[in-house]
């Protein structure tokens, strides 16, 4: 019996060991965006080129091949003067990047940091959301179809999903509406697509989580969990695994949480304790989606990490 522990404790260890390796920690680079926080970044496909955010209002744009001992970016632009950049991504050919910030209209930039298109405001004394040619309030997010370089969604304070096409930003091609469980208006924290593009989910403020198909229809989400989230928190990211059921959701209420989409009712798995200030804080999957990785809030002088 005694051999036995031995040998699962050194399997143990192993494991510890194993996992330890799997990080890519053993070098590192500091590159300096600015003075203030760092709220999005983005790695293109090739890996060659980052884009970084934050609240100083100020996109930057990174060139390793091209960089020299310096560690400068090649390019700065301010999307939105006077707003933070909420999100940031690379175009599924990296050609393009989609920005959303604390403005209501999206832009896309090329990558070499050269506006594209501006999505336009909405009328924001329309009542109804549907009537309205673009969002009227802040955006919190914004995603590329996975599948159709061509198409991207936006979500934000006003309560709505909008899917856009790259040939008209002068109006949206659909316009889904958030409702609480009482039909009121509810915003709309985060979003994402599944990586075969068939469904698209939003995160509200009211701690749901809703899928829709996208083809349609939109009146009702496809799928939902109403109670994801402590109502009242920011979800402040969303990410669909590669086999499109397993859903990751990282909350306002200081939890990361796991799901089976085909299973909505209860989480997989719960991770606790994982202090969250900022409504931009993101999750990703290691390659072999095995692991998950969240950034946490720390209060000044204390020192953690989580995996």
């Amino acid at each position: 019996d005694d051999d036995d522990d031995d040998d699962e404790n050194m399997e143990a260890e192993d494991d510890v060991d194993n996992t330890d390796e799997r990080f890519p920690v053993t070098h590192e680079v500091t590159l300096q965006h600015g003075s203030k926080v760092v709220s999005t970044i983005a790695l293109d496909t090739a890996g060659a080129r980052l884009v970084t955010g934050s609240y100083d209002y100020e996109v930057r744009f990174w060139d390793f091949a091209a960089m020299d001992s310096g560690m400068q970016s090649f390019r700065m632009i301010t999307p939105h003067d006077g707003h933070q950049v909420q999100s940031l991504q690379y175009s599924i050919t990296g050609d393009m990047i989609l920005v959303a910030t604390g403005n209501a209209k999206a832009k896309v930039y090329d990558r070499d940091g050269i506006e594209l298109l501006e999505c336009i405001k909405g009328d924001q004394y329309l009542a109804d959301m549907a009537m309205t040619k673009g969002h009227v309030s802040l955006l919190h997010g914004a995603a590329w179809h996975p599948k159709d370089r061509e198409q991207f969604l936006t979500c934000s304070e006003d309560g709505t999903l909008r899917i856009w096409t790259l040939d008209d930003p002068h109006r949206q091609k659909q316009v889904i509406k958030a409702r609480t469980k009482q039909g009121r208006r509810i915003p709309v924290n985060s979003c994402c697509f599944t990586r075969d593009g068939q469904y698209f989910a939003g995160a509200c403020q009211d701690g749901s989580i809703h899928l829709w198909k996208s083809k349609g229809p939109y009146i009702r989400p496809s799928i939902s969990q109403p109670a994801a989230h402590r109502n009242g928190s920011e979800t402040t990211c969303l990410l669909f695994g590669y086999d499109c059921q397993t859903l990751v959701s990282r909350g306002g209420d200081d939890t990361m949480k796991l799901w089976d989409i085909r299973q909505f009712k209860t989480p997989v798995h719960v991770a606790e304790d994982l202090y969250n200030l900022y409504p931009t804080t993101s999750c990703s999957f290691s390659p072999d989606e095995k692991m998950i990785i969240t950034g946490t809030s720390l209060k000044k002088g204390e020192v953690n990490c989580h995996r």
